[in-house]
């Protein structure tokens, strides 16, 4: 008999989510105790064993809804606890899940199909890095300016507070910012960083800017932890070949749009 729960057993969400440690970085990384405020727990169980789990991370402008483990079990999770879930929210969901989530949830935009890729540590110092000439750390000093510049991406999921990592670069010219990359999240704990808000000012693309902030912002990165994942729209070729070239790999396929419960 499966059963039903919110979880607050971090150590068995660990154990779960490390059988697939890429496929479920943003995951670990906010089961994190500086995010426990923020994140709702919930989990399938069979056998005394965990077979999916749904996370609520309500840290952003928007709440975001993630998936792992069985697609079997994910539906019965969200409908059981339908009435504490935000009525809205961004649908970070595994490919596998989605089309059996139609009694759970509705789709309020086309999904975006996204692919997980992950480095680690080792594999990217095995590379030639070129320096990140001109790249900057980015600080509270430079909210406004970060504003600014997000604002040609009106679904960015940027908040301030992501900088009191001090893991957020960027490029600045003609007096403004034009290129920047940063963290979603990161623990220490479980050793995985998610990074991503990369961007570079339509004006100032072809240059390799956002080259140039990623491996700023990974280096140092990697001084914390020893695996980095990230999502991109599949059909972003450029950004793609940016991440490739620092050696990342595709790991899984994900489906990311705005979603409501059913009530």
């Amino acid at each position: 008999m499966t059963a039903l729960r919110r979880i607050l057993d971090v150590d068995a969400i660990a154990a779960f989510l490390r059988g697939a440690p890429v496929e479920n970085a943003y995951m670990l990384g906010y089961l994190d105790p500086s995010y426990a405020e923020e994140t709702s727990w919930y989990c399938a169980e069979g056998h005394g064993e965990i077979s999916a789990i749904v996370l609520v991370y309500t840290g952003l402008r928007i709440p975001i809804l993630f998936t792992a483990g069985r697609a079997d079990g994910i539906t019965p999770l969200i409908m059981q606890f339908r009435a504490e879930l935000p009525e809205r929210a961004l649908g970070r969901i595994r490919a596998s899940h989605i089309k059996g989530l139609s009694n759970a949830i509705q789709l309020l935009t086309e999904p975006q199909q996204m692919s997980r890729m992950g480095l680690s540590r080792s594999e990217f110092h095995a590379r030639d890095i070129t320096a990140a000439a001109g790249v900057v750390p980015i600080t509270h000093r430079d909210t406004g300016d970060i504003y600014q510049l997000y604002a040609h991406w009106p679904d960015h999921l940027f908040e301030p507070y992501q900088l009191n990592s001090g893991l957020y670069f960027g490029v600045r010219e003609d007096n403004k910012l034009v290129a920047a990359a940063g963290i979603h999240n990161l623990s220490t704990r479980y050793d995985v960083a998610a990074i991503g808000n990369l961007v570079t000012h339509p004006e100032y693309r072809g240059r390799g800017l956002a080259r140039r902030c990623n491996s700023a912002l990974l280096v140092e990165v990697f001084k914390h932890v020893g695996l980095v994942t990230l999502d991109v729209a599949t059909g972003n070729t450029a950004a793609i070949r940016t991440y490739q070239h620092f050696g990342f790999q595709h790991y899984a396929d994900f489906y990311q749009g705005m979603i409501a419960i059913n009530r």
